[in-house]
Order: structure tokens, then C-alpha cells, then sequence
């Protein structure tokens, strides 16, 4: 026997309430129609592949095509636009290489568009969401996601280097953060004098939005850790030289606000050593 050919039959269109068009399929295709898929953010190395299954009108059965992306970067988008001929789209499927990004790494929409050249309009939103080496995206099937939707993904951040006893993060572009913790140490000169350490929160414009100390001193020679994390409150154990400063439980930053760590009442010879943040991430568009 020969090979089966898969077809496609689409139902005879019927008036529908309110003078609406029933149809077997959710979007017929006149041929002038295209699948614009956008990616973010850049630099991650991802590899996207595109997955289509079609009707075609012209030759009665369907096709299915497989396209490795190659886009126009827009901002801080990658897009990619794929024709399509008139018929039925059936089901699209989106995935990424290497398996190694994680989930929330990428965020991806595919759409569907009227018109191939010049002018064009989004008529229908397939798939959007986020995505990993092991989360592919699916129509029908994948829920369409907000940018704020899920639990981000977590990774840690080292603030830049201003002065011996100040360090600042600045949230790049295209990320949203939430910090869950942060240390840094103290090390204290043998100058007298009594430090406090700091953690201070600003705005893009410069704007603070919040501020909150160290409970007690650093004083000459000790070396002191400190760390803080989302809704905790300043504490310390003297003995131990440990020093915890409060910090908002829920509070969110856009590209360009920062976080600065620092020490008051600073000193000859003091320095802040090994800052590290842990924060959770999403993307926004810009």
C-alpha cells in the first residue's frame, strides 16, 4: 500500500447569531496573512524554531513546515515574519536551543497578521509566554502570560564598584527585579570611630523610596557580615559580628532604579568586600 496522505476538509461556512460566520477552523487564510513571532531578550544564545501545520487551498491537503528564526532586532526584541498561503492554520509550535536556559530566560508571542509587505495589523494572538529549554510554546494549548506572570527566574547579581565603601546595582534594561537577599562585608579600618552599614533604595529619576540601617555599630578593626532580604528586620549579633538590615518585603524595581549598599561615618582605609544580590527576574519590553 502506498503512503496516507493527510487532509483537511474544511466545513461549508453557516450563518451564525448576530450574522456571524461558523467555521472548522479559527482562522481561515486568504494568503495575504503572516506569523510574526518576537523574541526577547537578546544575548541569551537562544536558537528558536518555528513548527506550522497548515491547510492549503490550492493543493487541497496540509503541510507542515519547520523554520529556524532569524529576525530584525526592534528594541530589544528579535522579529521574525513567516508568509502564509491561503487556507487553514491548523497548529504552530515554538521551541529553543540549548537546553540550558532556564524558564523565564525568554519570553515569546507569536501572532497572527494581516498583510505580508507595507502595512500590516495583528488580528489574532497564538501563543505568549514565557519559555526554556524545556518549556516549548503551543497553539492551541499554551495560556497566553502577562510579562509579570509566573515566578520569574532567580539569579544572582553583583552591584558596581563606586567608591571603597559604596556599591550600586542598577536594574538593566528590559528587567524587572524583586530582591529576595543581599550581603556584603565591613571591614573596618583601625581608625576610631563607630560605622553603620546601609542599604538604600532609588528610583530611575533618583527618587529614594526607601533607606534602613545596620541595629548597631562596626567598629575599628572588626570585619562584619551583612546581609539583608525581602521583609527583614534590623538585627545583629554583636559576638558574632553579624548585622541584618530591614528591607521591604515586596518591592519591585524597573530598568534604571538602583539599590546601593554603603557604610556611614566612613573612615580612612575601610572598604565593603564580596556584594552579592539574589533576585528574582522578569522582562518588560522597552
Amino acid at each position: 500500500m502506498g503512503g496516507a496522505i493527510e487532509r483537511a476538509f474544511p466545513a461549508a461556512p453557516v450563518p451564525g447569531p448576530a450574522g456571524l460566520i461558523a467555521s472548522s477552523f479559527q482562522y481561515l487564510l486568504t494568503g495575504t496573512e503572516t506569523l510574526r513571532v518576537l523574541t526577547m531578550p537578546l544575548g541569551t544564545g537562544a536558537t528558536f524554531t518555528l513548527q506550522s501545520r497548515q491547510y492549503r487551498k490550492a493543493t487541497d491537503d496540509t503541510q507542515v513546515s519547520e523554520h529556524q528564526l532569524r529576525g530584525t532586532v526592534v528594541g530589544n526584541t528579535q522579529v521574525s515574519d513567516i508568509p502564509l498561503t491561503a487556507g487553514a492554520l491548523l497548529n504552530v509550535r515554538l521551541s529553543l536551543t540549548p537546553a540550558s536556559i532556564r524558564t523565564g530566560q525568554v519570553w515569546a508571542e507569536v501572532h497572527l497578521v494581516q498583510g505580508q509587505t507595507g502595512s500590516t495589523k495583528i488580528i489574532g494572538t497564538l501563543m505568549q509566554g514565557y519559555m526554556g529549554g524545556d518549556v516549548a510554546l503551543a497553539w492551541p494549548g499554551s495560556a497566553i502570560q502577562s510579562l509579570h506572570d509566573g515566578r520569574g527566574y532567580i539569579t544572582a547579581d553583583e552591584p558596581a564598584f563606586v567608591a571603597a565603601t559604596v556599591y550600586r546595582l542598577t536594574i538593566g534594561n528590559s528587567l524587572r527585579y524583586r530582591v529576595i537577599s543581599g550581603t556584603y562585608d565591613v571591614i573596618a579600618s583601625a581608625v576610631v570611630a563607630d560605622r553603620f552599614a546601609f542599604v538604600r533604595v532609588e528610583r530611575a529619576g533618583g527618587i529614594v523610596v526607601f533607606e534602613g540601617a545596620g541595629a548597631g555599630p562596626i567598629t575599628a578593626g572588626q570585619t562584619a557580615r551583612v546581609s539583608f532580604g525581602a521583609g527583614m528586620t534590623a538585627t545583629g549579633v554583636t559576638a558574632l559580628l553579624v548585622w541584618h538590615l530591614p528591607f521591604p518585603s515586596d518591592l519591585e524595581l524597573d530598568p534604571g532604579d538602583r539599590i546601593t549598599i554603603y557604610v556611614g561615618n566612613t573612615q580612612a582605609g575601610d572598604i565593603i568586600s564580596a556584594p552579592t544580590f539574589l533576585v528574582r527576574v522578569w522582562l518588560v519590553k522597552t
